[in-house]
């Protein structure tokens, strides 16, 4: 089969050993790979992460080397403001200024952007509410600065120190009101270049943050990239690993699915054959057990009838000898009466003899008559089982009646304990089978030969439900055979010539005929009870 689905492209170029080999190893490949993208997408945000810090890093220190520059420049301005003006103000900004950049004065936030522009005209207010005093080197180290970009401020700073001494020379000719010199000086040779090497230092420390910044920043954009590069490739080959798995996996399925298509059409004709078979091994254990079933109704209308035969023939019999003898006394009382030798005595006599047999005749043949139609209405309802009203208790004693001859000699009562006024709409038919076959199945297994014992038969009106219940305290049955009594063919007497059919016919017309249920209670050496219910209509 598997060469024929080869020859015709059905199973995938690889055996299927070989496909699950690559799967496992695909998969493997896989998990690796999905580490390794964790790894480098974990990395990739990392150099970003690194990439932002450096870009705010140098921002960071953009401003505050521009601060330095600007209070360089503020200093000039508000110093260039004292000595023209004289006003005392421009002194205290040019102080502040000062007290600001070395810490010994609050920040104001913000303090980057334009600020001292609006303090200067006469109701000048401060742009940005007041920060927290730090001082410009403070500022300076947390950016962590090299070495070079260190000195370079430091450079700047001490320079802007330089510069600072010759403003306090120009305050003091301020403070003497010797203005033009004080302006001179601030407008001077030496104050000029002195603030172009301020200027000098704070464009070369411009110059070395700008190259380790971008060096710094373009190290890490070259690792994003290659995490990034790498993480897409990992991606990528994890993609065509799924796309390739899902592929043999289903060049795999589609190959197990037609095996197994062959293996279940297999299975399936053979289930066929088999049914067939089987169908008709039950069509004639069907009918075997259709013909069984008939022989034992055959069989228990036979005991019936000579059961009945049986009891007839002792009335009968004691009439034909009631009558023969009464014959004899006739012949007797006309001899007598020819010779003229008839008595008073001899005619009472004769008189009584004759009444006795004729009451014994009269007794006999009633008893016949009730034993026929007892019988006959049995009989006719077994064949002819249709729905009608029962006295129930009548019914059940008629057939008790026709089972007598099976328990007449033996010491067993069967009590009928029936209400007199149940009477029930029901198929009396099946109720005479069923009780019949109950009744005599105790009667053969629930008691030996000798055994005294008791057959009580019970019923009541539940609800609309008729339970009937037939017990005997005879020897029980064990587990064994009571999880079987209702199997067909099911007999402990198989020997004695016995079927295993009877209470397999009661159980169907429990549950077919008056459609009801049927279960059975039973213990060894206590006896056994049989409850039956089925409904009925008031």
């Amino acid at each position: 089969m598997i060469e024929q689905q080869e020859q015709e492209g059905t199973l995938p170029e690889y055996d299927n050993q070989y496909i699950l080999l690559l799967l496992k190893r695909l998969n493997n490949v896989f998990y690796i790979l999905f580490i390794l993208s964790i790894i480098a997408v974990t990395s990739s945000f990392v150099y970003i992460n690194q990439l932002k810090i450096a870009t705010q890093h140098h921002y960071d220190s953009y401003l505050l080397s521009e601060q330095l520059r600007l209070s360089s420049d503020q200093l000039t301005q508000m110093a260039r403001a004292y000595a023209a003006t004289g006003n005392v103000k421009y002194r205290n900004f040019f102080n502040k200024i000062l007290a600001i950049r070395n810490g010994d004065h609050t920040r104001p936030k913000n303090y980057h952007r334009v600020y001292w522009d609006f303090l200067m005209p006469i109701d000048g207010k401060a742009p940005f509410p007041e920060g927290t005093a730090i001082s410009l080197d403070r500022l300076l180290e947390r950016l962590h600065l090299d070495r070079r970009e260190l000195d370079v401020l430091i450079k700047a700073r001490q320079d802007s120190d330089g510069l600072t001494k010759l403003e306090d020379r120009a305050f003091e000719l301020v403070a003497q009101q010797k203005n033009t010199q004080a302006t001179a000086i601030l407008y001077s040779q030496e104050y000029l270049v002195a603030k172009v090497l301020i200027m000098n230092n704070i464009n070369e420390f411009y110059k070395l943050r700008e190259v380790r910044s971008e060096n710094l920043i373009k190290d890490r954009e070259e690792k994003l990239y290659v995490s990034a590069g790498l993480s897409i490739i990992l991606l990528a080959s994890m993609i065509i690993i799924l796309f390739y798995r899902f592929y043999l996996r289903a060049r795999f399925d589609r190959a197990q699915v037609e095996l197994l298509n062959g293996t279940v059409a297999l299975k399936t004709q053979q289930i066929r054959e088999k049914n067939i078979e089987l169908e008709l091994f039950i069509s004639n254990l069907k009918k075997a057990q259709d013909k069984l079933i008939e022989v034992e109704k055959m069989s228990v209308l036979g005991g019936l009838v000579a059961g009945v035969a049986h009891e007839i023939n002792t009335p009968i019999g004691v009439g034909i000898t009631a009558s023969s003898h009464q014959i004899y006394e006739l012949d007797e009382s006309q001899n007598i009466l020819k010779h003229g030798k008839m008595t008073k005595q001899k005619l009472t006599d004769f008189m009584d003899h004759i009444r006795t047999g004729s009451e014994l005749i009269f007794s006999n043949l009633n008893r016949v008559v009730h034993l026929i139609d007892s019988f006959k209405e049995v009989a006719v309802d077994q064949e002819m089982d249709e729905k009608r009203m029962v006295e129930l208790h009548d019914y059940v004693d008629q057939v008790i009646g026709t089972l007598y001859s099976q328990y007449c000699h033996r010491p067993i009562e069967i009590d009928n304990a029936i209400a007199l006024d149940l009477s029930v709409s029901t198929y009396p038919g099946s109720i005479s089978k069923i009780v019949s076959q109950i009744v005599l199945n105790s009667l053969i297994y629930a008691f030996s030969a000798d055994d005294d014992g008791l057959i009580k038969i019970s019923c009541s009106n539940k609800q609309g439900h008729l339970e009937l219940t037939i017990s005997d305290d005879g020897k029980g049955m064990d587990k064994e055979t009571l999880n079987h009594i209702f199997n067909p063919f099911f007999t402990t007497a198989r020997t004695s010539g016995a079927v295993g059919l009877g209470m397999n016919v009661v159980y169907n017309l429990v549950t077919q005929k008056l459609g009801g249920d049927i279960r059975c209670e039973s213990t060894l050496g206590v006896g056994t009870t049989i409850l039956i219910s089925f409904p009925i209509e008031d």
